[in-house]
């Protein structure tokens, strides 16, 4: 079935809607509010930051049930996402300043990774070998070599980045600041231009043709 879900934050649950038939079909309770989810490349699980209660809801797809949850120390949990492989998911804490690296096969955190002050937004490059996280507080954005877990680079002076979007080749990154899109380019993680875009921008999206 085509499936969407949606989180509600006043219920503390996720609605799992039938895009077929246009309705709800379950719901799966949460307890705790959270702001993101990201499903597996082959779409069986979902990865659920749930942020009041400081661990990640695990949900298997098939049953819309949540299976497991996974601890994490920090209690400001906000973007999960996941590798191209499926192998690993990496969350953001905004509190401890901190990326975590879940292994999606045992659902156990494996690695904490320090970045910048407050860090909210992260993606991961198509091929799966960088994460990109947006520092609210530094104004930077962070560069973690997903083979090392480690971070390689650190681009300074960007601003408060709401959003990041990368280009399906790899080569770009777009920046949503205050002021606009910046533009970065991957191979060498500089800024390249900016795009002035109207007053405050907050998300982006990018075409599959790039």
């Amino acid at each position: 079935a085509k499936l969407a879900y949606v989180s509600n934050d006043l219920s503390l649950n996720i609605s799992v809607i039938d895009l077929q038939t246009r309705t709800k079909i379950q719901d799966i309770p949460l307890g705790g509010l959270t702001e993101n989810i990201a499903f597996t490349p082959d779409g069986r699980r979902a990865y659920v930051p749930v942020f009041t209660l400081g661990h990640i809801a695990v949900i298997d797809t098939r049953s819309h049930t949540k299976i497991d949850e996974i601890p994490m120390p920090g209690a400001d949990l906000i973007i999960v996402a996941i590798t191209p492989d499926g192998k690993r998911a990496y969350v953001s804490d905004r509190l401890n300043d901190a990326v975590y690296v879940i292994d999606t096969q045992l659902n156990t955190k494996i690695a904490e990774i320090p970045v910048g002050d407050a860090p909210q937004y992260l993606v991961i490059e198509p091929d799966g070998k960088r994460t990109y996280v947006a520092n609210r507080d530094s104004g930077s954005v962070s560069v973690i070599d997903t083979r090392s877990n480690t971070t390689i680079a650190e681009v300074t002076d960007v601003g408060v980045v709401n959003q990041i979007a990368i280009t399906p080749d790899g080569s770009r990154a777009l920046l949503v600041v205050a002021s606009g899109v910046q533009v970065l380019d991957l191979r060498t993680n500089t800024l390249i231009s900016e795009i002035d875009t109207g007053p405050a921008p907050f998300f982006s999206a990018i075409t599959p043709d790039g």
